[in-house]
């Protein structure tokens, strides 16, 4: 499938792989640096040290027509003129092997009045579908489909139409959906609204969620436009019609001997830089437009791939504490060698032309590039590399992928805990929320959910995800889609079966996490067991929000004492049942009769569903070893911070 992919994707007829290599290579190095720069690179995407983005590797260097750049956003304004003037950029962005992204907010909601003509607008929804036709129309140089990232603020009339859009399986099939989410409403937002976002990203993956605050934030370019859009995939906040060039380093390349060379990933760096840099001043542009705006910032994106099988060969689980350490080791040395070789560019060439009045500029910081690191997906460059893709952890031991070039078996000698599924989502966000901290653009990663994920897990992704300083979030639960990219043999088709024998009021998530209300506030109860079989109870965490939370914290404490010497769990339950609260019993959403008696009907429920010969899923949950609450890693410490207690893995 390897050799069909490059054939019909990259390779020009009668050309090998290292013919393609080199191709790139002399092409991007031909009008600044010497032939053995040139080789340089080569070597290193030989070798698979480091790969741009497709369309760099598909055209650089030919007589085709194809660009060089991965992404692109192009502006919509609410007119006629506006609208098939971007449709028609659009086309030509598609035909030059790019993916696009577009803001509609200013789009007038469906059903309001159009002076000129005495009608009603069409609406937003509408406009989409235009643009999703044109893409299905046009072929990227008749190698691949168009692809488009539709962004809607949070406040658009048209917001709930835009939500449901993609409800049924093949709808704007060209388009992935965000919604524009403003501080402000993360934090206080019409319930309603986040509810059905929440809903339809359980049922089919859209919409995803930007957070458009924290973009803006981030924006050097401020004297020059807010940031309203991203590339298709998220990781790229761009302004109007600017595009990006891509190119990613594979990490695990890097470690020798179970050792991470940062030395020679500091040279792959600086390569990265260079070569990225060049990239722009020899590429294709679609439109005038587009040549103007990339030109006068230079963005560039330089990533990772590989981050997953550094992991493998540290034997470091993704699902750990001990995760995070090299996160901030590598992205520290990614950051600072990155701005540095750009300011040697800038000595060399001269910033780039809007670095006057950018927030570079006020800090008195000279540089050729307005921003430089991001990190995709890289599922095709990852593919041709042989690593995993991006951050992202493996998708399963044994899974299919599909593509245009066929379908391909994988086979990944890795423990089951340490696969996608089986992976708390807080592993997930921290991972994503630490590598941002050293990437000037965005972190493109997707939160792979078991198709048993609730609905109440993805509303606390969201949640948790903007606490963290994340730029976005996308989640995909299993099988909430007919066809999808990766698929196991056993994955679920099914929707999963409501917890019926659970009150109303009652959510349990995997991990064994209950949420239920008591008297002074929503309690989460969590039950973990002896060993995998999940035969024998072994300790309770108790967290809550609001009231008794010391004494709640000190009965889980004692509880998993209890449990640990040997106390029957039928009789720690109905003890608890006995104790009585009259906030408890004053407040009817109270399910129990005091928060003890809460945590009684979590064990039995326990029993019950699970510990019967049931199997408890692997899900590692990050808690504070001191008062048991979901840790955060944020902060820098690679060990882990509680926001509860203050502990800290790092003090």
């Amino acid at each position: 499938m390897r050799n069909k992919l490059l054939t019909t994707r990259y390779l020009q007829p009668g050309e090998t792989e290292p013919d393609m290599y080199k191709r790139v290579a002399s092409a991007v190095c031909r009008n600044r640096y010497s032939n053995e720069f040139a080789q340089e690179v080569t070597a290193a995407m030989q070798n698979f040290f480091f790969l741009p983005n497709s369309p760099t590797l598909a055209n650089a260097g030919t007589s085709k027509v194809g660009g060089l750049s991965a992404c692109y956003v192009l502006p919509i304004h609410d007119s006629l003129d506006s609208i098939y003037k971007t449709l028609r950029d659009a086309a030509l962005v598609h035909k030059f092997f790019g993916g696009t992204g577009f803001d509609f907010s200013e789009v007038r909601p469906r059903g309001s009045p159009i002076e000129s003509t005495g009608g009603s607008a069409c609406g937003v929804l509408k406009v989409i579908e235009l643009f999703n036709q044109s893409a299905d129309t046009i072929r990227q140089g008749g190698k691949r489909e168009g692809a488009n990232m539709g962004i809607l603020r949070c406040d658009h009339p048209d917001i709930e139409e835009f939500i449901r859009a993609k409800e049924q399986d093949g709808v704007l099939s060209h388009f992935n959906l965000s919604v524009a989410a403003t501080d402000d409403f993360m934090k206080h937002g019409d319930s309603n609204l986040i509810d059905q976002i929440v809903h339809r990203a359980w049922l089919r993956g859209d919409p995803g969620i930007i957070f458009i605050d924290a973009i803006n934030r981030n924006n050097v370019n401020r004297h020059l436009y807010d940031i309203a859009a991203t590339n298709p995939c998220g990781e790229l906040p761009l302004g109007p019609y600017e595009s990006c060039n891509l190119g990613s380093l594979n990490l695990s390349k890097f470690c020798i001997e179970g050792d991470f060379d940062l030395d020679l990933f500091k040279e792959h760096i600086r390569m990265g830089v260079r070569f990225l840099d060049s990239v722009i001043d020899i590429n294709n542009f679609p439109i005038p437009e587009i040549r103007e705006a990339t030109l006068l910032t230079r963005k560039i994106g330089l990533g990772v791939m590989g981050w997953h099988d550094l992991l493998i060969q540290l034997e470091i689980p993704y699902a750990s504490r001990e995760a995070m350490e090299p996160i901030h080791t590598i992205g520290a040395v990614l950051k600072k060698t990155a701005i540095d070789e750009s300011c040697i560019l800038a000595e060399e060439y001269g910033p780039y032309p809007a670095w006057e009045g950018s927030e570079w500029h006020k800090q008195g910081i000279e540089i050729r590039n307005s921003t430089l690191l991001t990190i995709a997906p890289t599922g095709t460059i990852s593919y041709l590399a042989g690593c995993s893709s991006g951050i992202e952890p493996h998708f399963a031991k044994e899974y299919t992928r599909e593509s245009e070039a066929g379908t391909e078996k994988f086979v990944i000698n890795i423990d089951d805990s340490d696969i996608s599924h089986n992976i708390h989502y807080l592993w997930h966000l921290n991972h994503q929320a630490n590598w941002q901290k050293y990437i000037d653009n965005a972190v493109s990663k997707t939160i792979n959910l078991p198709s048993t994920a609730t609905e109440d897990d993805i509303r606390e992704i969201y949640k948790t995800s903007h606490q963290l300083g994340c730029k976005g979030v996308t989640i995909y639960r299993d099988g909430s889609k007919t066809s999808q990219v990766l698929t196991t043999s056993s994955a679920s088709r099914s929707t999963p079966k409501p917890q019926s024998l659970l009150p109303p009021g009652v959510t349990r998530r995997p991990g064994h996490i209950y949420t239920l209300p008591s008297g002074c506030g929503t309690m989460r109860v969590i039950i973990g067991a002896e060993d995998e079989k999940y035969e024998k109870l072994r300790e309770v965490f108790v967290l809550t929000a609001g009231g008794c939370t010391a004494n709640n914290e000190s009965t889980g404490r004692q509880i998993s004492d209890s449990l640990e010497y040997g106390m029957p769990a039928t009789l720690i339950s109905s003890t608890l049942h006995k104790v009585k609260c009259i906030n408890a019993m004053k407040n009817k959403e109270s399910i129990g009769k005091s928060c003890s008696d809460n945590i009684g009907l979590c064990i039995d429920w326990e029993l019950r569903d699970f510990v019967k010969g049931a199997q408890a899923p692997t899900v590692q949950v990050p808690i504070c070893p001191d008062c048991h609450k979901p840790l955060s890693f944020g902060s820098g410490c690679a060990q882990g911070e509680c926001p509860h207690c203050g502990w800290s893995g790092c003090s």
